[in-house]
């Protein structure tokens, strides 16, 4: 389970918009993963409301490279995943081979730690790996929120931002 961890404000941060952004884009936000069906549900805030994004992940066709970095002890190879409209970096560690990722990423030989989008120009890295014996009952499937699909999700985020952008970055009151 992922799940984000609330990041200050810059209050000098002068676009309002971005601000915005940034709060709701660190929000109570958690993705699961059921991997004897690989079923995926994220959990996502936005604007005061919760939504809830379920299906299966797309494959990724992720392209390895020879490149390495450590990150938190561990060796951590790149690979990446072109679309047509962005570029996700993704570092993972073959020493936990376990093939998720935060998001929607996953599909690797081992647990991705740091994950970057060049096109919304987000990093996410892992701070915190805890290796235990866990009850099933610590691991529960999001179920607050409205169901939606990715695309819908997306459009409502996507007029969301218009709107605050043809009110001069306001909410429009």
């Amino acid at each position: 389970m992922y799940s984000n961890i609330p990041e200050e404000e810059d209050p000098n941060e002068s676009n309002m918009v971005k601000r915005m952004a940034r709060r709701y884009a660190n929000a109570n936000n958690q993705t699961y993963i059921n991997s004897e069906t690989n079923d995926f549900v994220e959990q996502q805030d936005f604007m005061g409301k919760t939504f809830l994004i379920k299906g299966k992940p797309e494959e990724i066709k992720w392209k390895m490279t020879a490149e390495m970095k450590e990150i938190m002890g561990y060796v951590c190879l790149k690979a990446i995943y072109t679309d047509t409209a962005n570029v996700i970096e993704a570092w993972f560690t073959a020493d936990i081979a376990v093939p998720v990722g935060p998001e929607k990423y996953g599909g690797l030989p081992g647990v991705i730690l740091e994950l970057s989008n060049k096109k919304d120009k987000k990093v996410l890295t892992a701070i915190k790996i805890e290796f235990r014996t866990i009850d099933p009952s610590e691991v529960q499937e999001p179920s607050k929120g409205k169901e939606v699909t990715r695309e819908e999700y997306n459009k409502i985020v996507q007029d969301k931002i218009k709107e605050m952008r043809e009110n001069g970055g306001g909410w429009g009151h």
